[in-house]
């Protein structure tokens, strides 16, 4: 028994000196050059598929990426900050939202269904043709941004806002809008069918064509 002992202690040494000196071993390639140079990762993967999926990008500021089909399922965004990035047809289903803050930012095309957003800020951020069926947002905010000819069947919004935003032709079906502030937005064409809007609804607010 001791023998055996003596010769695990130093392969646990081992390892754990690795990764002192690899840095996080759960960290992939793409990952380590975003947070290297926003300039250099964009270079580096123009045109090429983009692997952020189950990577911890929590607390970072990512300013002027690409990020355009990006695979970010799962990934940790807890306060992340992305600042005048593309993000057009980017997968985010089940990515870890939580005061995450998307900035003059592109989501256009992006799939975020069934996903989780808490005290999310949307701000001067395009959204438009977006599925986020069946997600939930709790606290957010929606700030000069537009989610127009998006799929947000079924999804919950509890004391969110929006302000001087575009959420026109939406399905918004069978959804439920409970402590709202609804603030110069427009739900021009939208479908809100079944789904119930309970707040503050503002001046300059416009439901022309909508199906309520």
């Amino acid at each position: 028994m001791k023998t055996v002992i003596l010769c695990v202690f130093p392969v646990l040494f081992f390892l754990v000196a690795a990764c002192i000196k690899t840095g996080n071993p759960m960290e992939n390639d793409a990952l380590k050059l975003l947070k290297k140079s926003e300039a250099a990762f964009n270079e580096q993967y123009k045109d090429k598929p983009i692997d952020l999926s189950f990577q911890d990008l929590s607390g970072m500021t990512v300013e002027k990426a690409s990020l355009v089909n990006a695979d970010l399922h799962y990934t940790n965004l807890t306060e992340t900050r992305f600042i005048d990035c593309d993000i057009t047809g980017a997968n985010l289903c089940g990515a870890h939202m939580e005061k995450t803050r998307f900035e003059n930012s592109r989501l256009g095309k992006a799939q975020i269904h069934r996903t989780r957003f808490n005290k999310v800020l949307f701000l001067m951020t395009d959204m438009e043709e977006s599925d986020m069926h069946e997600s939930t947002f709790t606290e957010c905010e929606f700030k000069k941004s537009d989610i127009s000819e998006s799929n947000l069947h079924k999804t919950t919004f509890s004391k969110s806002l929006f302000f001087m935003s575009e959420v026109q032709g939406c399905n918004i079906r069978e959804s439920s809008m409970t402590g709202m502030v609804i603030n110069a937005t427009k739900f021009i064409r939208s479908d809100l069918t079944d789904s119930r809007i309970q707040g503050t609804i503002k001046e300059s607010c416009h439901f022309g064509g909508a199906v309520l």
